[in-house]
């Protein structure tokens, strides 16, 4: 992560603010360190991934369970074997979709909720403007670490912010995001990112959203 979002997070159990009290970087990104809130709640960050102490909760989140089985690449294979064609044509269109909206962001704060395999994130790092800074937020702290070191060379002018959380509970102040996108694998998954990131983004009070 890097220290320039430090004023948009609040802290997921009291809501107050950050200080970084800990760190070591690696040019400007803070690889290792801790935060702080100002009552004493305190987060880690390792391997560049602001970790929040989400815990995975689906079979379908799992991915550390499948990392045992497997490697990442043998399960990106797997993955994409799996669909038909009219799938990826769904899916292409879809991404390209979200995109052609957060082109038209020229800076700020883009928020990715629920990046997963990284879909949406490969696009927008693709597609983004070097001033727009992201925040990719995912449940599975092992995901992002397989995004992180996937993804880092693909457009290394822009700061990408990987943050393990809950996507109920997002630790990210009203009123700090410029721009707010989801992809989900499945669609309650998707409606449930999208009913939270509105509520990020247009300043509605935090609460938890019910299944689908």
């Amino acid at each position: 992560m890097y220290a320039s979002i430090l004023p948009v997070l609040r802290c997921p159990h009291c809501g107050s603010g950050f200080e970084l009290t800990e760190s070591k970087k690696d040019g400007g990104e803070i690889v290792t360190g801790k935060i702080v809130c100002g009552k004493g709640h305190s987060f880690s960050i390792r391997e560049g991934i602001l970790d929040f102490q989400s815990q995975e909760q689906e079979l379908l989140n799992s991915w550390s369970e499948y990392s045992k089985a497997e490697s990442d690449d043998s399960l990106d294979r797997k993955f994409d074997a799996g669909k038909t064609e009219n799938q990826r044509k769904i899916e292409h269109d879809f991404l390209d979709g979200i995109v052609e909206e957060t082109a038209k962001l020229k800076a700020g704060l883009l928020l990715d909720v629920a990046s997963g395999r990284g879909l949406l994130l490969r696009k927008l790092l693709e597609n983004t403007d070097p001033n727009v800074e992201i925040i990719s937020a995912d449940l599975s702290f092992h995901v992002l670490r397989h995004d992180r070191l996937k993804f880092r060379q693909i457009n290394p002018r822009i700061k990408v912010n990987y943050i393990a959380c809950d996507a109920t509970n997002l630790p990210i102040r009203n009123h700090s995001i410029d721009m707010a996108c989801t992809y989900g694998g499945r669609l309650d998954s998707l409606c449930r990112g999208v009913v939270r990131k509105y509520r990020a983004h247009r300043g509605i009070e935090n609460r938890q959203t019910k299944p689908l």
